[in-house]
């Protein structure tokens, strides 16, 4: 199969035998790949944007995570993270049970390289929350361990980080059913009470979301506070959050 797929990606371009089979079996609608250290990035022609700088975008995200969480899903899977289109996925979704792979929906709006970009600042994180260990003890806040990430993620690919970490804030403090965004936006408080931060949560969110190795410090926290008992135990009574909030 390989002499009908195209490969691209300076030092990068070997592909495995594993990841082969990954990408012939996930990913039936695309033949090229564009490929970095730690991503593949696989596309179709209908991608409007630029190849080189996304596969870059994702490879970046892709190693702050591996810096600020101390771990490596290539090695766990065996697979670099492949990142493409697929026309049977209804939204954006990460599966290790499938390969180590990112669907992104084949819709236009996806094949807009600011899209493409916005949905793996979420799904980039997942692998990196299942080969830790909150993921025994913690699975039901996954959604929120990634969408916490994401503000950093999305500053990383030129997006709003700090609009997101804001908008995650409020849904804490309204307490939104929004599981994923209430529990990211008391995260992100969290760690602002644990890095013993400026008490304008503005002026905190400028600080931290560029600071690599506090945000190392305090994923270091989560996983040792949490691999062996419930966030729940302690995250989060409402008032707690509203106190802690202020205006953002």
């Amino acid at each position: 199969m390989l002499d009908k797929i195209e490969i691209f990606g300076y030092a990068h371009s070997h592909i495995s035998p594993h990841e082969e089979k990954i990408f012939n079996n996930r990913f039936p609608d695309c033949r090229k790949l564009e490929g970095r250290c730690d991503v593949m990035f696989v596309y179709s022609d209908e991608f409007q944007g630029n190849i080189c700088e996304t596969a870059n975008a994702l490879q970046a995200m892709t190693g702050f995570l591996k810096y600020v969480t101390c771990l490596n899903p290539v090695q766990f899977f065996n697979s670099r993270i492949m990142v493409g289109y697929n026309k049977n996925a209804l939204q954006a979704n990460w599966s290790g049970e499938e390969g180590n792979r990112i669907h992104i929906p084949w819709q236009d709006e996806y094949f807009e390289q600011d899209e493409l970009l916005d949905s793996c600042s979420h799904e980039l994180v997942h692998p990196f929350f299942r080969v830790s260990a909150l993921h025994c003890s913690n699975q039901w806040w996954g959604e929120g361990f990634c969408d916490f990430l994401r503000g950093p993620i999305k500053d990383i690919a030129g997006l709003d980080g700090k609009g997101w970490w804001k908008k995650k804030i409020e849904q804490a403090r309204s307490n939104k059913q929004d599981r994923g965004g209430n529990i990211a936006g008391q995260l992100v408080l969290r760690a602002q009470e644990e890095q013993r931060g400026l008490s304008d949560i503005n002026q905190f969110i400028a600080q931290f979301i560029n600071d690599r190795e506090a945000i190392r410090s305090f994923v270091g926290f989560l996983f040792d506070r949490f691999s062996h008992r419930s966030m729940g135990e302690e995250f989060l009574a409402t008032e707690w959050i509203r106190e802690k909030s202020g205006d953002v």
